[in-house]
């Protein structure tokens, strides 16, 4: 189990209004020539978008880690700008590409060392305890980002691992907006972190397709996120997108079932805070519409239904008491019923991810959102043999040792001559 993010200091400025597009199966209908014999009926073409095929995760095994003219810190062809957030096992900072400072990313620095120690027991596939380390986690959170593209998603460019040092680099998609909103651990409510910016019904219908889109990519690919939170929303430009695949899980196409809690308290589904009901496991899909519904009823009241003194107090409102609306906001009744649509404490009767974005109000002022979703009809399959080779082994990299050679000296040449200095660490 994870805990509410503490209060931030800083405060971002977003915006999140999204302008409805029409869709691009939009059929152009054209009428065929009548031949003379008049035997061959007009015929109606459609304009079909083809996808574009995604680019692969980037993986490299030779870190160089230097200070340019600058005396800025470098990563390889990335330079180091600031810090952005520090994590239980390493911290995020912000980078741009040498020459590109417009080309931004966020680095996560993971030290392969404590993740090691880190040390669960958890039930395999066949129901046997054994001991699983968080580098594993980290493993299957870089299998599935590699095989995720959508742009409601944060994205995974580059993962950068020397089997012979202690660091692992994760190249990760900026969000310049970041969080909307933030929890305040003291008050026990969220905050904006732009006051100036008022999250109109508008605004939270677009920042709501976007999330249900983004959620409806990964259930199709057989993910469950298990850790939706206003926290893991972030904003780039006019689209919100996912984030933090950490605890993700694969599931089965015909089985979704979960036997363990892992998330945040006060998003988990009711199945989950009962040890009765929890005994037996619970759908992972159904437990990922409930935290969607908390994160839409934090968005609109900037506070959740469930809360408590304790950790047990929590769990035992989530799973005995009713959803209760406060009465201070004026929302319309379209959107209190959206959010009370999806907030079915019986998880057999919760609406699935399509169920939801057929409901009226999510599209009254928008092209249909069923018919995106369709759009974006690639499955994903991620296998174990994924997951084992999420990152660099030290056997690859003496079979290709050459090529990766040959691959750093290219990334350096391209990003220009560097000051001879010697090798630092990142921290």
């Amino acid at each position: 189990m994870g805990s509410v993010c503490a209060k931030k200091k800083e405060t971002r400025i977003n915006q999140v209004i999204q302008e409805p597009s029409a869709s691009p199966y939009q059929p152009d209908h054209q009428d065929s020539q009548q031949q003379q014999d008049k035997k061959t009926q007009p015929q109606t073409l459609v304009k079909v978008k083809i996808p574009k095929k995604n680019k692969k995760v980037r993986e490299t095994v030779k870190a160089v880690t230097l200070k340019n003219e600058e005396g800025q810190k470098m990563l390889n062809d990335y330079v180091f700008d600031e810090f952005l957030g520090q994590g239980a096992f390493g911290k995020v900072k912000l980078a741009h590409k040498k020459g590109q400072p417009n080309q931004r990313f966020a680095i996560k620095i993971l030290k392969k060392s404590k993740l090691k120690r880190q040390r669960e027991f958890v039930k395999d596939s066949n129901g046997n305890l054994v001991v699983k380390d968080a580098l594993q986690d980290v493993r299957k959170e870089i299998a599935i980002m590699k095989k995720i593209r959508h742009n409601n998603l944060i994205q995974l460019y580059e993962v950068i691992d020397n089997p012979t040092s202690d660091k692992l680099f994760m190249v990760l998609e900026f969000a310049e907006g970041g969080q909307l909103i933030e929890w305040d651990d003291d008050e026990g409510k969220f905050y904006k972190l732009n006051e100036d910016e008022e999250l109109t019904e508008d605004v939270l219908s677009s920042l709501f397709r976007d999330c249900i889109k983004g959620l409806a990519f990964l259930h199709k690919n057989k993910i469950v996120h298990r850790d939706l939170k206003p926290q893991n929303v972030l904003i780039s430009g006019k689209t919100a997108k996912i984030a933090d695949f950490g605890v993700s899980q694969v599931v089965g196409s015909k089985n979704d079932v979960l036997d363990n809690t892992q998330g945040t308290y006060y998003f988990m589904p009711p199945e989950a805070c009962n040890k009765e009901t929890a005994k037996d496991g619970y759908s992972g899909k159904a437990a990922d519409i409930w935290a969607l519904g908390i994160t839409f009823f934090a968005f609109t009241y900037l506070s959740v239904p469930f809360t408590g003194n304790s950790i047990p107090d929590i769990l035992k409102n989530i799973s005995s008491n009713e959803v209760i609306f406060p009465q201070n906001f004026i929302i319309s009744d379209g959107l209190k019923e959206f959010i009370h649509f999806i907030l079915n404490k019986d998880p057999k009767k919760r609406p699935t991810i399509q169920e939801i974005a057929k409901h009226p109000w999510i599209n009254q002022s928008s092209a249909n959102l069923l018919d995106e979703m369709d759009q974006e009809d690639k499955v994903m399959e991620i296998s174990q043999v994924d997951i084992d080779n999420a990152f660099s082994l030290v056997s690859l990299m003496k079979i290709k040792s050459w090529a990766q050679k040959w691959r750093t000296e290219s990334n350096l040449k391209k990003a220009g001559p560097q000051t001879p200095v010697e090798e630092i660490e990142i921290k």
